[in-house]
């Protein structure tokens, strides 16, 4: 998240549009064709907040894991405190990726066929700014982003199995906990061999 803040900050204030019009989708007249299919720039704002909220889905994920460690109540406040600070970084970036390629060269980006460039637009603009140390950085950040994803997911799906089946909803086996470790491990490992072999090739 720091290192996210730390290049966000530094893409805005090189940035050719370094304007909080960007926030403002009324500020912007002559792409009013690109907001028609949407219903105007009011539809596109919510369209946009669609998909901005759904990012956050699974952010409870943490929750079942209250019943592991001694605190449980410091989960939640660490989500609420997470949920702030993501999403002030989240919005950030956001601006920054549209101040650096500039508003005039958006409608250029999401008309691309290529959907590639719309994918690494942050990228792009990274390289743009602060060469190949912030390009791969962000790189970097997105493929540990995705294998946190990942685990986290895992993590909570085994916790799942384990509710489920100490509740007798699913077999009594899943629900048994490492005696040294003191996890759902028949669960997790469950949830990794199946998620593993059931990936599309």
């Amino acid at each position: 998240m720091a290192f996210l803040a730390v290049i966000g900050a530094i893409v805005i204030t090189k940035a050719p549009d370094n304007t909080l019009a960007v926030f403002n989708p009324f500020a912007w007249p002559q792409y009013a064709k690109d907001f028609a299919p949407y219903g105007g720039p009011a539809g596109a704002l919510g369209l946009a907040m669609v998909f901005s909220i759904t990012s956050f889905i699974g952010y409870g994920g943490s929750a079942p894991l209250g019943e592991e460690v001694e605190h449980p109540k410091q989960i939640l406040r660490a989500l609420s405190l997470g949920v702030f600070i993501v999403g002030a970084v989240l919005t950030e970036m956001a601006y920054a990726i549209v101040a650096g390629l500039g508003v005039n060269n958006l409608s250029a980006l999401t008309n691309n066929p290529n959907p590639d460039v719309q994918t690494i637009s942050g990228i792009i603009v990274m390289g743009l700014y602060l060469g190949i140390i912030g390009s791969m950085g962000l790189f970097l950040v997105a493929m540990n982003s995705a294998f946190s994803d990942a685990v986290a997911m895992q993590s909570n799906a085994g916790r799942v199995y384990f509710s489920m089946a100490r509740d007798n909803v699913i077999p009594k086996w899943f629900s048994k906990i490492h005696p040294k470790y003191h996890t759902p491990y028949r669960a997790l490992t469950f949830i990794g061999i199946a998620s593993s072999i059931s990936q599309p090739s």
